[in-house]
């Protein structure tokens, strides 16, 4: 059964962000998503998504996840505390926001402040602090315009990860270890991206905008990934026209994102770049686990 056990955590939290695990998508947003998990979630992770009762469950879960984040009883680290977060969010917003907001205040790592206050912005809170976090926090991010740790050599020549002339110039520029660099380049800017992308709401469409030009992958994907959620037409639309301007790996990568949408546009961009997708399967797994996703409340 889904949730029975923190250390499911990770499987969850990626199904319910994504329904096509594959190599190539962990490499690129999953990286973005924080890496909670070292690959995509096997075939038995995401079959532990369906339940013969699935509305029972979900609600019987959110309670508890919501008693435990107020008893502060959110197992160990950030990938748990992530985990109960996210399913007390399903919980009506008049006795979920409350919640958040005292765990916030009690909070300290910055990781999971700007996880509570992307989930209290998905929900509608009014409080201007959780929007100036997560907004601030991927402007300061996305200044550092780090390249992309998986650039290739010369004439397309493959390369190791990390040694592209750009990164190592990024890293001296900013007096880091090549180690650092790479980590920042690869896992920690997007990390501080993440949670305005995913917090759903409208107001992100500028930032993620000037993301999706990023010459790092990672972010482009977190810019697609960020707009996708927040199902705005033109937001697809931004999406979409980076596609068409991308190489051909790259536009691969990004139009995943649109499995995500329900834009009459998305599945025709889908068949051009990524023929291969199982559309009835994506669809149905889509529908099993849309349930357990954030619910994304702002501006609806």
């Amino acid at each position: 059964m889904i949730g029975s056990e923190p250390d499911l955590s990770r499987a969850i939290l990626l199904a319910m962000r994504r329904i096509q695990p594959s190599f190539r998508y962990v490499l690129s947003l999953g990286i973005a998503l924080v890496l909670r998990a070292a690959a995509g979630p096997c075939e038995a992770q995401i079959a532990a998504t369906k339940s013969s009762d699935d509305a029972v469950d979900l609600q019987r879960k959110t309670e508890s996840a919501l008693d435990r984040v107020q008893r502060n009883d959110v197992g160990q680290g950030i990938v748990d505390a992530t985990y109960y977060i996210e399913l007390a969010a399903h919980v009506e917003p008049r006795r979920t926001i409350p919640v958040l907001e005292a765990y916030f205040a009690r909070s300290h790592e910055m990781d999971l402040r700007g996880e509570i206050a992307s989930v209290l912005v998905s929900l509608g809170d009014k409080d201007r602090r959780f929007w100036d976090l997560i907004f601030n926090q991927a402007q300061a991010a996305l200044s550092e315009d780090p390249p992309d740790p998986f650039d290739t050599g010369q004439a397309g020549e493959p390369s190791a990860p990390c040694s592209s002339e750009a990164l190592l110039s990024w890293a001296k520029s900013r007096n880091l270890s090549l180690e650092e660099a790479c980590t920042e380049a690869s896992l920690g800017i997007a990390q501080r991206v993440r949670p305005l992308a995913e917090s759903g709401d409208r107001r992100v469409i500028p930032v993620l905008k000037e993301a999706l030009k990023s010459r790092n992958r990672l972010i482009q994907m977190m810019a697609a990934h960020g707009l996708v959620l927040t199902g705005d037409g033109d937001a697809i639309t931004l999406v979409i026209e980076a596609i068409e301007h991308a190489q051909q790996d790259r536009a691969r990568d990004l139009a995943d994102n649109l499995i995500e949408s329900d834009d009459p546009r998305a599945q025709s961009v889908l068949h051009q770049y990524s023929p291969d997708t199982n559309f009835p399967e994506a669809h149905q797994f889509r529908t099993q686990s849309a349930q357990w996703r954030r619910p994304i409340l702002t501006g609806r």
